[in-house]
């Protein structure tokens, strides 16, 4: 993506003219949305079908929201803890650079201007200027639609938006189950989305947009934050999905167009009783090529997949309705509702009818707040 990179780095170096050309981005994001990458669409029975990212944020609505905007000095240091079920954060790095310390084990990494990271389980981490020095005393200022994290370090100046992905505690379960535990976007030169114009531009519109209002406190400023924070998660998972080596889990499974058919026939049609040849069949696979390949893309199987989906859309339907059991047994695609009740328990570890006592009457998703 060599040249959607280079345009991300000249939005976020060059303030002015990249909110120009953002804007412009904008306006034309929905003519772009005509043209997504064939590998999210199934061409096969199109009528009434979604791609599967349109179909997953139907089943599980994420609302995004931008926390903090921090402009550090070397040294600095900056812990993240686990965060609360059912909720994403992000990073994006607008000026200077970052290593990414994985308190787990994982391998650090250098992320640099343009670099968006995501964790999808919420998992602590820790973000640095690379040296071992003591960091400087940090502070917050708060303004109307965003809090400023600061030192006073007179190092290498960093400038990074951080924020997050907020989902019903209810139903993460589905993107914690085959989501990778960490997403790392570096817009890759040689990615397959290099090919149209469409997902780099875009992220380019978003965050050169999202510098531009954090950095102000503009009219409406803070829902149009919200806003765009909540179109970067949709447009970062298809970006993710495009790139030549795509994370584990479900990115991979979309990064491979041969097996997007099936994927987005289980989304549009999680009640319908599939069997391994139809949807081996919808992919010009035998059934034994299908099963190795999706195996090896999601880490599980169809039927796996299939279930979660089910119970995602069984799990929303208590939650948000009154129908009643044997009616949100036949809508995930259960002919008995004695099967249905055993399949619901095994999955969730508890009853429809608990689940429906414990998240019916939920209130609306909450923006807490998170101390750096």
């Amino acid at each position: 993506m060599g040249h959607s990179y280079d345009l991300l780095r000249r939005a976020t170096g060059a303030h002015s003219r990249g909110v120009i050309y953002s804007s412009y981005m904008i306006l034309s994001m929905a003519d772009d949305f005509k043209y997504m990458p064939f590998r999210l669409v199934d061409e096969v029975d199109m009528k009434n079908n979604r791609d599967w990212l349109s179909r997953l944020l139907e089943m599980i609505p994420v609302r995004g929201t931008l926390d903090y905007r921090c402009f550090l000095g070397a040294p600095w240091r900056i812990d993240f803890p686990a965060s609360e079920v059912g909720e994403i954060p992000y990073h994006v790095i607008l000026g200077g650079s970052a290593v990414l310390e994985d308190p787990e084990g994982g391998p650090t990494r250098k992320l640099m201007v343009g670099d968006i990271l995501l964790f999808p389980h919420g998992s602590a981490h820790a973000l640095h200027d690379g040296s071992d020095a003591a960091p400087a005393p940090a502070r917050q200022r708060t303004t109307l639609n965003v809090v400023f994290h600061e030192n006073d370090g007179t190092g290498d100046r960093l400038d990074m938006m951080c924020g997050r992905f907020i989902l019903s505690a209810a139903h993460d379960r589905l993107i914690r189950s085959y989501l990778p535990r960490r997403v790392i976007l570096h817009a890759p030169e040689n990615s397959a989305a290099a090919a149209g114009p469409g997902t780099g531009a875009q992220v380019v519109g978003l965050v050169s947009l999202m510098r531009a209002e954090s950095a102000a406190e503009n009219l409406g400023g803070l829902a149009m934050l919200n806003a765009l924070s909540t179109a970067l998660f949709a447009v970062a998972l298809r970006l993710a999905s495009e790139i030549t080596a795509p994370p584990d889990g479900l990115l991979a499974l979309a990064g491979n167009p041969r097996l997007v058919p099936a994927l987005t026939a289980l989304f549009n049609e999680p009640a319908r009783a599939w069997t391994l040849p139809e949807l081996a069949q919808r992919c010009n696979m035998s059934r034994a090529t299908f099963i190795r390949h999706f195996q090896e893309r999601l880490g599980r199987s169809a039927s796996d997949l299939l279930t979660d989906i089910r119970m995602t859309v069984a799990a929303k339907a208590l939650k948000t309705s009154n129908m009643s059991t044997g009616a949100v047994a036949e809508l995930a695609g259960y002919q008995s509702e004695a099967a249905f009740q055993r399949a619901f328990k095994h999955q969730m570890g508890i009853t429809p009818a608990q689940w429906r006592r414990t998240h019916a009457c939920s209130t609306e998703l909450g923006l807490g707040t998170h101390n750096y």
